[in-house]
C-alpha cells in the first residue's frame, strides 16, 4: 500500500531496533502496513495483462465475509484502478485513490493473454523493462 521501510533518520536505509518503521504515502510514519490485493478479475483468471477491468461475480462475493476494520484515523491509499476501488468498497474501506500505487502499464499488451506472447517477449519483459511495448494512450 505505498510504503517503504525507513531508518531512524527518516531515509530509506534499514531501520534499527526490533520493529520496522514504514513511511506512508504522505510521508508520515506508520507502525503497521497491511497490504490487500484486489479481488478476482477476468484478466487475472485468464492470465491476461490487466486492462482496468471490474471484479468478476466471484471477485465481488469473496470479500463479503472478510471485512477489514482498520484503526481509527487510518489512511487507506489504493491504486486508482476500478478493481482496486471496488475491492476496497466491498471490504468497507474508505480508500483514497493514489496514482503512485497504479498497477503496471502493459502498454499494447493490455488485455493480451500471457500464452499469446512468445518466450523471447516474456523473458525480455522479466529481464529488461524497455522490452515492454509502448502505451497506445501514452
Amino acid at each position: 500500500m505505498g510504503a517503504r521501510q525507513a531508518g531512524a533518520g527518516g531515509g530509506s536505509e534499514p531501520a534499527t531496533g526490533d520493529s520496522p518503521v514504514f513511511l506512508c504515502c504522505d510521508g508520515a510514519r506508520c507502525s503497521q502496513l497491511d497490504l490487500i490485493s484486489h479481488g478476482l478479475t477476468e484478466a487475472l483468471r485468464a492470465a491476461r495483462f490487466p486492462a482496468d477491468e471490474p471484479l468478476t461475480p466471484a471477485g465481488r462475493a469473496a470479500p463479503a465475509d472478510r471485512a477489514f476494520e482498520p484503526p481509527a484515523d487510518t489512511q487507506v491509499p489504493a491504486g486508482p484502478e476500478r478493481r482496486t476501488s471496488e475491492t476496497a468498497r466491498l471490504l468497507g474501506l474508505d480508500a483514497t485513490p493514489d496514482s503512485r500505487l497504479r498497477d503496471l502499464d502493459a502498454g499494447a499488451w493490455r488485455g493480451a493473454e500471457l500464452a499469446a506472447l512468445g518466450p523471447a517477449q516474456l523473458h525480455g519483459r522479466r529481464t529488461d523493462p524497455a522490452t515492454a511495448p509502448s502505451t497506445a494512450a501514452g
